[in-house]
């Protein structure tokens, strides 16, 4: 039994169909927020310091509670808690080895997806708000003046880089 593919539906249309209007410009306003997305992906905090801190702090509660700890049999919890703790330190620590290192290879496909989507289109510097407008998360409002001045602001810096490139 052959199963149909979405490439052969289209193969028995015809093959360079032009898209409609609307559809084109909805298409271009979503690919257009690709750019947006970068400051998502590269996360702000560097997992590895949080870890390296919270090791810190594991190191300073054991010292801390096995000095000042009350008579031998308070000591013999505190002691067993304070190794369970360091523990979990070092699981934390070593999985956010493993977590920076996915981060890092996540950054890297980001970038090479937005090199080969920026040979074919503009991916524009938009404000949150545009880029939530253009991906259908917020309703166009008509008084949404920060979003029409974004607008304007694209508009312009795409005419002004064409006639540089021509």
């Amino acid at each position: 039994m052959r199963m149909i593919r979405l490439k052969d539906i289209l193969k028995e249309t015809e093959e360079f169909q032009q898209l409609p209007s609307e559809l084109k410009r909805h298409f271009l306003e979503i690919i257009s927020t690709y750019g947006q997305h970068r400051e998502s992906i590269t996360r702000k905090s560097d997992i590895r310091h949080i870890a390296e801190t919270l090791g810190a702090i594991a190191d300073a509660a054991t010292e801390y509670t096995l000095r000042e700890g009350g008579d031998w049999f308070d000591r013999v919890t505190i002691k067993r808690n304070m190794n369970e703790l360091k523990k979990l330190q070092g699981g934390f620590e070593k999985e956010s080895i493993a977590a920076k290192q996915q981060e890092e290879r996540l950054e890297s496909l980001y970038e090479d997806m937005g090199h080969v989507l920026g040979r074919y289109f503009e991916i524009a510097d938009i404000s949150e708000d545009v880029m939530q407008q253009r991906l259908g998360l917020r309703e166009s409002t008509e008084d949404c003046s920060s979003c029409r001045e974004q607008e304007l602001k694209d508009k312009k810096k795409q005419i002004s880089e064409a006639k540089k490139s021509s």
